[in-house]
């Protein structure tokens, strides 16, 4: 698969996911959002059911203290109690038909389905019909409210929904709000209302709501539920519903909303968050589209770039720079890279170029090496016939500086090497110049592992005796010397000579100076002559190997010439003998 194409899916994948995310943070907002709606109107309701029931109550309540504000009344209600003797039969037909009166009112009948006056002595008088006309005392403790209602110090007693205890044949159920009479034997006063107009006054939905009025001890009072629970529920779990207490009535409203509010959340929900997935959805792709094209076309322009790179269009530039940054950051590591391998193939050629060059100064001068070995061969065969080991001797040197010196497989050597192919240079002009020649090597053994240029001591040492000593009759003290720290590493050939005069020294550093630029921003082929090459071969390996490291000075004045050369140890050499 392409990196554009990977691009695309890997990003569009990542949008749908965050878009699925950002829709199911959306579809729970409107989840709670529809509970919060659905919570408030549940609020709305139990407030209006609360205010309505409170009114009721309160009415009911205010029939029983508006009959007992009349004095009237209070007067037939002693009478008719029983507890005043000196009262004829005359005077209870009159407290009988005083509380008729009372009772028997358009406001009452209309309003409530039952009004009644009860006492202790059997009398009950009641604006419905009665099963009896008279009840026996006894009898008066079977109505279902008498015992709790007799308990009663204060107050009123709100009842449950129960079968109207005074006429039993129609079944009909009502709720009584009773009231005991404060006085010895003075009796009970009882209001009910009937449970359907109860239903009616709170004109809710029942299929939806379930109202609950209830006790402090969750005694049903009152339920439109089919179920006639006595007890109130505790199990809405999948249910809301809100409890609100009626401090006047001693009660509490109870609403349960049975609609499946997380199912109407999820239906109202779900339109809205399909229109936003496809929304950001859509959005997302066009995006990740664009954006894949803007990032891949420069990785683009870079690939055939690359593709199309070759030796000899190493040094083209892309026609204009690349948008992206990274990628431009990584077209200009690219170009360092051609760059530094342009310039090591050019180093390679040309230090092959300064091999070549120098093996043919050296058989220019030695002529044929096979030819010299068995030349070699004879005198030392003739040295051994007239006993002189010295002949011998200076065949063996001879022969091993010609083996090393004509090796063409290995371009580079230790110093420690190249120290013993210095000895045997020296052993040799010992016998030339026997004692007006003296030297001393001193070299550390930690150093004896660098690598240098072949034949680079022998150079050095061989201008220092050619050039430093011509036409001076004096002893010649040659030098070497080497050091080794942490920060550098440098050998010293330092003669007695002559020295060089400033001249021919400014000449020499600036034809130096020309083969460094040669070799670094001209980057040209150096075509030295053939033979004459010394110093500026000596130093143009020497730079080829250390380049800005290279350790190469001159240093002259009346009591000789000292060369040093070596390298500054911020990098390790690369090269291997």
């Amino acid at each position: 698969m392409k990196f554009r194409k990977r691009i695309f899916w890997v990003f569009t994948i990542y949008a749908l996911l965050i878009t699925m995310i950002a829709g199911g943070i959306y579809g729970v907002i409107r989840v709670r959002q529809h509970r919060e709606k659905v919570k408030a109107e549940l609020e709305k309701q139990v407030n209006i059911v609360s205010a309505q029931f409170e009114q009721q109550v309160l009415q009911m309540d205010a029939v029983t203290n508006s009959i007992l504000s009349d004095s009237e009344v209070l007067t037939a209600l002693r009478i008719l109690s029983g507890t005043v003797p000196a009262y004829q039969e005359e005077d209870k037909k009159w407290a009988r038909g005083i509380m008729n009166i009372r009772l028997y009112s358009d406001y009452l009948m209309s309003n409530f389905y039952r009004v009644l006056f009860c006492n202790q002595s059997g009398e009950v008088i009641s604006t419905r019909p009665l099963d009896q006309p008279n009840y026996e005392k006894e009898e008066l403790l079977e109505i279902s409210w008498m015992e709790e209602a007799s308990k009663r110090k204060k107050g009123f007693l709100l009842t449950e929904t129960h079968a109207d205890d005074w006429y039993r044949k129609k079944e009909i159920r009502v709720i009584s709000l009773v009231r005991k009479l404060q006085g010895t034997g003075l009796g009970y006063l009882e209001v009910q209302k009937r449970e359907e107009d109860f239903g009616e006054l709170f004109q809710l939905d029942s299929r939806r709501y379930t109202v609950y009025i209830h006790d402090k001890n969750n005694q049903v009072l009152y339920t439109n539920s089919d179920k006639k629970e006595d007890i109130l529920p505790t199990d809405f779990v999948k249910d809301a519903y809100i409890t609100r207490n009626v401090d006047k009535t001693g009660a509490s409203v109870t609403i349960v909303d049975h609609t499946d509010w997380r199912a109407e959340g999820v239906r109202e929900m779900i339109p809205g968050a399909l229109m936003l997935i496809l929304a950001v959805a859509g959005i997302s792709c066009i995006y990740v589209f664009l954006a894949s094209r803007y990032v891949s076309r420069p990785i683009q322009a870079l690939g055939e770039y690359m593709k199309n790179t070759e030796l000899k269009s190493m040094d083209e530039e892309l026609p204009k720079k690349l948008p992206n940054d990274e990628i431009d950051m990584l077209y200009r590591e690219y170009r360092d890279v051609l760059r530094r391998l342009e310039k090591s193939m050019k180093k390679e050629k040309q230090l092959s170029l300064l091999q070549l060059q120098a093996q043919f100064d050296l058989l220019q001068a030695q002529v044929n090496p096979h030819f010299l070995y068995n030349v070699l061969n004879v005198i030392s065969s003739r040295g051994m016939e007239v006993d002189d080991e010295t002949i011998c001797d200076i065949c063996d040197d001879l022969a091993w500086m010609l083996r090393y010196s004509t090796d063409n497989q290995e371009r580079y050597a230790a110093v420690d090497r190249e120290v013993k192919y210095l000895e045997r240079y020296f052993h040799l002009l010992k016998y030339r110049y026997e004692d007006k020649l003296t030297y001393d090597i001193s070299i550390p053994p930690e150093l004896k592992e660098q690598i240098l240029p072949k034949i680079i001591l022998q150079q050095i040492a061989e201008n220092s005796i050619t050039h430093g000593f011509e036409n001076v009759n004096k002893k010649m003290d040659i030098h070497v010397f080497g050091m080794c720290s942490g920060q550098e590493w440098y050998i010293e050939i330092t003669d007695n000579g002559t020295g060089i005069d400033a001249a021919e020294l400014s000449n020499i550093r600036s034809q130096l100076g020309h083969i460094r630029r040669q070799l670094t921003t001209d980057r040209e082929n150096l075509e030295l002559k053939l033979g004459g090459m010394g110093l500026k071969n000596l130093y143009a390996r020497l730079y080829l190997i250390y380049q800005d490291d290279m350790i190469f000075d001159i240093e002259t004045g009346e009591k000789g010439t000292t060369v040093r050369i070596g390298e500054r140890c911020r990098n390790v050499s690369g090269i291997s003998g």
